[in-house]
């Protein structure tokens, strides 16, 4: 049997105090190192982590806040980290999400394992969309645990997140915004892999984590984030106040160790543009 592969994940996070716990250890038990890049958190983001530095934590490195949100310069200090690797296969994260294998695969490791095996250079995921149920003002706990149970399946097209890949295939993610990987050969897993996106907490976290935002010019004139820019107040309203049809748009897992997903209606869409 060879040996298991190397893997190592980078998140970037800006005041994720409320998710990193639950995201660290999540990849960690997934079979993940880390490296986590802090983006200028003004709250207990950095302390959080530190809690898990030598436990799959490798290190955190600091990525200074310019004052609007550029996944240019995440990219980019990502693939940074990527070429003074030394693992196997390297992939990148946000703190709002869980990478999972099951099913199919015990752990995330496991399937990176089979991908390398069938001489695959990276993995493809399908990305559940997971919500607080309608009605939920605020998220009154000081950390989520990753328990909400109402998800959606997100694919706009196929295949669209490929988050993981070996560190010496060439293929880079800085042109399309960090979704697809590009370069002379890529040889896709042909099996997908899952994640889990805890895209918003509550209304008051939709409200304080979209409507502020501003992106960086940068990223403007690439073409990104086209279904964020105009988020308005009155569609993410909409949602919690259960004035969205639900049939073949929601669905729910029994527990949050139910992996049978539900994977024939896909969104083209996400919630704040139903309307």
């Amino acid at each position: 049997m060879m040996p298991s592969p190397s893997l190592l994940a980078i998140v970037c996070a800006r005041d994720e105090a409320v998710q990193i716990r639950r995201c660290l250890a999540g990849l960690i038990a997934e079979g993940f190192e880390v490296v986590l890049l802090d983006h200028g958190s003004t709250d207990a983001t950095r302390s959080i982590a530190e809690d898990f530095l030598g436990q799959g934590l490798i290190r955190i490195e600091t990525l200074p806040w310019t004052g609007s949100f550029s996944l240019s310069d995440q990219l980019r200090a990502k693939q940074a980290i990527v070429e003074t690797s030394r693992h196997d296969w390297v992939s990148h994260f946000d703190a709002d999400e869980l990478p999972v294998a099951a099913p199919m695969f015990e752990r995330v490791i496991d399937a990176v394992a089979a991908a390398a095996e069938q001489n695959c250079n990276c993995i493809n995921f399908h990305e559940l969309v997971f919500l607080p149920p309608p009605g939920r003002e605020r998220f009154g706990a000081p950390e989520f645990c990753g328990d909400h149970l109402d998800y959606y399946f997100f694919q706009p097209t196929y295949p669209r997140l490929m988050r993981i890949w070996r560190r010496d295939s060439g293929l880079s993610n800085l042109a399309a915004g960090g979704h697809q990987l590009r370069g002379v050969e890529r040889r896709l897993f042909p099996v997908d892999l899952v994640l889990r996106h805890f895209i918003v907490l509550s209304r008051a976290s939709a409200r304080a984590k979209y409507l502020p935002r501003v992106f960086s010019e940068e990223d403007l004139a690439r073409g990104w984030h086209g279904n964020r820019v105009n988020i308005q107040a009155e569609a993410i309203d909409a949602y919690f106040d259960g004035r969205l049809a639900r049939a073949d748009r929601i669905h729910s897992l029994r527990d949050p160790d139910d992996h049978r997903y539900e994977l024939s209606h896909p969104q083209i869409k996400h919630f704040w543009e139903w309307g």
